[in-house]
């Protein structure tokens, strides 16, 4: 009986994805301190990133698509290091969740990565808070990129906690997440 309501618990616990913390936010090196080299394969994955936002509107800047690509892939290697990222993403909540960890839910991924690229000030590229599941323990946070007045479904996924500190992308509208567009301030939750 005890075995299987601690099992209970701490599937309860792993699940809270998304769950409010006043943890407070790692201290990072201005994007433009960072180094940016990354490995082979980040570079194959910002080139087809680059492609990809490029492809969204015949309005969007080539060089700012790829700023926002390798801003992105920077910010996510980064973060995963700066969350001490252990195991699975769904095990580091668990570990925010009983005290161990401070950050890394995918709210903070998200939050950190949009203080970013917002910083980038791209011009032809809108940034986007997308849920899904909005309000329920399997609730997930993401920044979507769009070409300037595109529609938040014609944007992409870009996802730091999905798989724990390696950049998911991909279109919002064949993504295994029903995303929807929210209005959140996230400067105040930084």
């Amino acid at each position: 009986m005890i075995g299987r309501n601690l099992a209970s618990l701490l599937l309860v616990l792993s699940v809270a994805g998304c769950a409010a913390t006043n943890a407070p936010r790692p201290g990072r090196l201005p994007a433009a301190a960072r180094s940016p080299s990354l490995p082979a394969a980040d570079q194959i994955s910002v080139a087809e990133l680059t492609a990809q936002i490029t492809a969204l509107a015949p309005t969007v800047n080539p060089s700012e698509a790829r700023r926002v690509a390798v801003c992105a892939h920077n910010t996510v290697h980064q973060l995963k290091i700066d969350y001490a990222m252990v195991g699975p993403p769904l095990f580091q909540n668990f570990l925010i969740n009983v005290g161990i960890k401070n950050r890394g839910f995918c709210y903070q991924w998200a939050t950190d990565l949009m203080s970013e690229l917002d910083a980038l000030n791209v011009k032809t590229i809108k940034l986007h808070w997308g849920v899904a599941h909005r309000g329920g323990l399997r609730e997930h946070n993401c920044v979507v990129v769009t070409a300037t007045r595109q529609a938040f479904a014609q944007g992409l996924v870009l996802d730091g906690w999905r798989y724990g500190g390696r950049l998911y992308f991909g279109p919002v509208a064949t993504d295994r997440y029903p995303w929807k567009e929210e209005f959140w301030d996230w400067r105040h939750h930084r």
